[in-house]
């Protein structure tokens, strides 16, 4: 409580004191410039001072009015804005934004109106909607061609509608943008300005393998960073540099500027930086197929990943200890006053007792009822501290929790990449392995055309022809096999961020069912009985996920109750149809099946009837939200002995 009336002691001292050193010039003498240069002062607060751009506003708003000063009332409305945009209230913020352009255009105020149409686009980028985002940026540029405008500010509009198209996937019209702003900066001499646009524009070609094109602005950005010892925007330059590298097979280069992007990224005591670093490092080293050192700068990764989730992680359970032991305390305090009072009662009735004995009776009832009443008031209080104390303890484990899934997000997506870059380097020699089969056979026909009809029918090269027939047709299954588990593994290894995509549910069923061939072989029958059915909304690797971590659940479920048998009397059936506007799939194993207490718990975290050490217990919790994340559901119908049914359910 004290912790808090402290903070709000501070919030009320700072607006005082902004207000004692802005407000008696407004004062004093209110004109337009006095208002004007209030404003101007007030808009450059950082957002720690959100309360302040609700007084000010409100102040301004007021000293307008009655000078009926129209350009400070569209002041006034930005400052609420801003207000809002620091409370985290968007619509409202959007809201006062449009009153500052309408009111702005209604009186021809240019600045005002760029303010806005500034404000607005800002906004909308924020929130992502890019469509009006651009809109209300090409407005400002639009107005800007035709009223004397800072070129400074012109090119601050161009940079944004670039980076506007290129976070919409529009490269070509996000380089048109920043060469706009690039020239404008130059014809100002603006340096600072030019190094900033080129960061954007190299970034944006190197994504595009556009190497050479990108190379002038990084040799530019090098020299001037350098030059000013710029460390954080050298690690931007060092980190490009070696991406041109990488793409030109330039490895020893590439290596070299990787190094010191590493070394700036740890000057600057920048996690982040150093975590993109590491990746960079795996990416380098998977190009060159070394996996050993790839997956030793992923173990980088995930351990500098894992420092920052954990503070965060620590820094929130901070301020919970904070808040828990605060209402501890507070508790304490009450149940302490009140034994205070009752400790004070008992002394009266003695008190009155000594003075008269004919009233003890009377004063023994009141005092039992007194007595119930607080001791009543004692056991509220204790059960609401210990309701209080369940629930932090609660969201403490939910943060425990929510931390190690998510070091095992990162850690799987750390997997997915070592396994595309696998995948890929397999692909090549099964190809090769494949194409010499199909050269094999031409040959051995040549050879069968240039013998003699006696030749052919001698018992010795029918054997021999037989022989290598059947070496050839194997080679070919076993070249089968393994393109089927190479696209399994590149299809289970594909991002599982970003927008939805259309995914085919059957080939992220039969991804998962490739990479179980092992754990299945010849002990379990697979019977799939696929319907007619659409392609979802959806991400491919988190499904690929749910449906590897179902099918071995039934898998194992299988194995424990039906021993290895010719044909095997296990199975799993995977049906698939389409309902309404929905997709389901049936998941159904004739396994140990579960009691009423799995089920229940089932997607529980840290839930599992595995021994110790075999399982996390995290692989049904991770399912049930990708389902959730994918608008789905998912029901279980089990019994002890009985096999399991699992049903998925996506919409269309």
């Amino acid at each position: 409580m004290s912790c808090s009336l402290g903070k709000i002691a501070t919030k009320l001292t700072r607006v005082l004191l902004l207000l004692i050193v802005y407000t008696p010039s407004l004062y004093a003498q209110t004109t337009p410039e006095t208002i004007r240069a209030l404003a101007d002062r007030v808009i450059y607060l950082d957002e720690s001072n959100v309360d302040s751009f609700l007084v000010y506003s409100k102040l301004i708003n007021e000293q307008s009015q009655k000078i009926n000063y129209q350009r400070g009332i569209c002041d006034s409305y930005r400052l609420m804005g801003i207000y809002y945009e620091c409370r985290a209230e968007y619509a409202k913020a959007i809201e006062w934004h449009l009153k500052n352009l309408s009111l702005s255009e209604k009186i021809n105020d240019t600045e005002s109106q760029l303010s806005a149409l500034s404000d607005l686009s800002g906004q909308y980028h924020f929130l992502r909607q890019y469509d009006k985002a651009k809109h209300y940026v090409k407005e400002a540029i639009k107005l800007s061609e035709v009223s004397p405008t800072k070129p400074r500010r012109i090119s601050v509009f161009y940079l944004n509608l670039g980076i506007y198209y290129r976070e919409t996937q529009q490269p070509d019209s996000a380089l048109i943008n920043y060469k706009k702003s690039l020239e404008i900066k130059r014809k100002i001499k603006d340096s600072t300005g030019v190094a900033n646009v080129n960061i954007n524009i190299s970034t944006l070609l190197i994504d595009q393998a556009r190497y050479s094109e990108a190379q002038p602005y990084v040799n530019f950005n090098i020299t001037y960073h350098i030059q000013k010892k710029d460390l954080v925007n050298i690690w931007f330059d060092y980190f490009n540099q070696a991406q041109i590298y990488m793409g030109q097979k330039k490895y020893p280069l590439a290596k070299t500027f990787l190094d010191k992007a590493l070394v700036s990224a740890k000057n600057i005591k920048s996690k982040q930086k150093e975590s993109e670093t590491y990746q960079l490092f795996v990416r380098f080293y998977q190009s060159q197929g070394d996996f050993y050192h790839a997956f030793v700068m992923s173990q980088a990764f995930q351990k500098i990943h894992a420092e920052i989730i954990n503070l965060e992680t620590n820094k929130s359970v901070v301020e919970l200890q904070e808040k828990y032991e605060s209402t501890k305390r507070e508790q304490q305090n009450k149940l302490l006053a009140a034994e205070l009072e009752t400790q004070k009662w008992y002394k009266q009735t003695v008190a009155i007792v000594a003075v008269a004995v004919t009233l003890l009776a009377l004063l023994v009832g009141l005092a039992w009822l007194q007595n119930r009443r607080k001791n009543k008031l004692l056991s509220h209080k204790n059960d609401e501290l210990e309701q209080q104390k369940k629930q932090l303890e609660n969201t403490l484990q939910r943060l425990h929790q929510m931390r190690e899934q998510l070091v095992l997000s990162e850690k799987m997506a750390s997997i997915g990449q070592l396994t595309a870059g696998i995948a890929h380097e397999i692909n090549n020699p099964i190809s090769f392995v494949a194409n010499s089969v199909q050269a094999l056979k031409m040959d051995l026909e040549d050879i069968a055309q240039l013998l003699t009809p006696e030749q052919l029918k001698a018992p010795k090269f029918i054997e021999l022809t037989g022989e290598i027939q059947a070496l050839m047709a194997s080679i070919e299954r076993g070249v089968d096999r393994t393109r089927d588990i190479v696209q399994g593994l590149r299809i289970f290894a594909r991002n599982e961020e970003g927008d939805f995509t259309k995914v085919n549910l059957h080939q992220c069923i039969d991804s998962a069912l490739t990479l179980l061939t092992f754990e299945i072989r010849d002990r379990c029958q697979i019977i799939k009985r696929y319907g007619a059915i659409p392609m979802i909304e959806g991400l491919s690797g988190k499904l690929n996920q749910v449906f590897l971590n179902i099918l071995t659940n039934a898998v194992q479920a299988v194995m424990s109750v039906h021993p290895e048998a010719h044909p095997p009397t296990g199975h799993i059936e995977i049906v698939t149809i389409k309902a309404l506007n929905i997709v389901e799939v049936h998941i159904i194993d004739n396994g140990c099946g579960m009691d009423d207490i799995t089920k229940k718990r089932m997607f529980e975290p840290f839930y599992s009837t595995k021994p110790v050490g075999e399982g996390t217990g995290l692989g049904m919790a991770i399912c049930y939200g990708i389902i959730q994340q994918h608008r789905g559901t998912i029901k279980v119908s089990s019994e002890k002995g009985q096999g399991t049914t699992i049903v998925l359910t996506f919409p269309v």
